[in-house]
């Protein structure tokens, strides 16, 4: 099971959502012969994570739908939090930004003092999708530079970040090259 979620999070880094996909299935389909709810729930998580990265945010909501049970009755505040982005994210991109800024600013509320800067720039990236959503661009380039402040160059989420928001503002991408 640690084979294919590490496989998942690698391929998923670098761009073969497919090889991502099928490793997270498997890394699923062999959680659910457990008893362990909390890492099924995360397994999900990674699943519309990656469902995102690939512009698939229907198949994101099926993950996520799956993983609010588990993660809401064992989860930690860092599970509970990556749910609120992803359903941020999902919600943006599939027409609702109202509940996309909810959920958003929910995550970053919680996140407001937790130790984990990357996790919460991902959640002010939710934040900034969320606002472009929505048409409030000033807001939403202010995220986006929290986001890009807090998210390390090296981790997973930076280059999708700096994509979201070179594309979100075409002429800060001069900047932010």
């Amino acid at each position: 099971m640690r084979l294919y979620w590490s496989h998942a999070r690698l391929a998923s880094a670098s761009g073969d959502h497919d090889a991502a996909r099928s490793s997270i299935t498997r890394a699923i389909g062999l959680l659910e012969a457990t008893e362990d709810t909390m890492h099924l729930g995360r397994a999900h998580l990674l699943a519309a994570e990656i469902a995102i990265f690939d512009d698939d945010p229907y198949a994101a909501t099926e993950h996520l739908h799956a993983a609010e049970g588990l993660v809401a009755a064992v989860g930690d505040l860092p599970d509970r939090a990556w749910l609120k982005i992803e359903r941020a994210i999902t919600f943006a991109r599939t027409g609702d930004p109202g509940s996309a800024i909810d959920e958003a600013t929910e995550a970053v509320d919680m996140l407001a003092r937790h130790d984990d800067a990357e996790l919460r720039g991902y959640a002010q990236w939710a934040l900034g999708e969320s606002l472009i959503a929505a048409g409030t661009t000033k807001a939403a380039r202010s995220a986006f530079t929290r986001a890009s402040d807090l998210i390390p160059p090296d981790s997973r989420y930076a280059a999708t970040v700096l994509r979201s928001w070179a594309r979100a503002f075409p002429t800060d991408a001069e900047t932010l090259a």
